[in-house]
């Protein structure tokens, strides 16, 4: 949904830059007014008004965030268990979070709750395969689906199913 003139004014007076800040002519201005709204236009005080409570509850965040001592914690289980009360907030509506820090706080659970899904788990470190083998000495093979799924897996070329001696 696009943003309003007097939406853009709103944050532009509520949380804008220094020199636009609290100025009305000026935030105003940065929103592309073309003519200064009056101080008292009700769709822009209202925008201020919402642009106040998202900064307030965005402040609401951080200071929870800073209350909870998280430097030094290398363990994810610790750190999930630091940060419940915090997102059982954000789900009571008692604190508002954004839609990245909403997302940090989930993966953070997820890790260390022990919920990692395939998608999110880190990558394993490359070690050695065993294949199965066909065949004796002189015609020896791997498994023709056992080394095509090793390719697929790690885009390796094929060499025919053939050991080289």
């Amino acid at each position: 949904m696009p943003k309003t003139k007097a939406r853009l004014m709103a944050e532009h007076f509520v949380t804008g830059d220094a020199e636009i800040r609290g100025d009305w002519l000026m935030s105003a201005d940065a929103a592309g007014f073309r003519r200064t709204p009056r101080e008292d236009d009700e769709s822009v005080l209202r925008a201020i008004d919402e642009v106040r409570e998202e900064a307030d509850r965005q402040q609401e965040f951080n200071d929870r965030l800073e209350e909870i001592d998280i430097e030094g914690i290398t363990d994810w289980t610790e750190l999930a268990n630091r940060l419940i009360p915090l997102k059982a907030q954000i789900a009571l509506g008692r604190v508002t979070a954004t839609a990245a820090q909403a997302r940090a706080l989930e993966e953070i659970m997820l890790r260390g709750l022990g919920r990692v899904t395939e998608q999110h788990r880190d990558p394993e470190p490359p070690g050695l395969v065993v294949l199965p083998m066909l065949g004796s000495q002189e015609t020896l093979q791997v498994c023709p689906n056992c080394l095509q799924r090793l390719e697929e897996k790690s885009g390796s070329e094929s060499n025919n199913g053939r050991r080289r001696a």
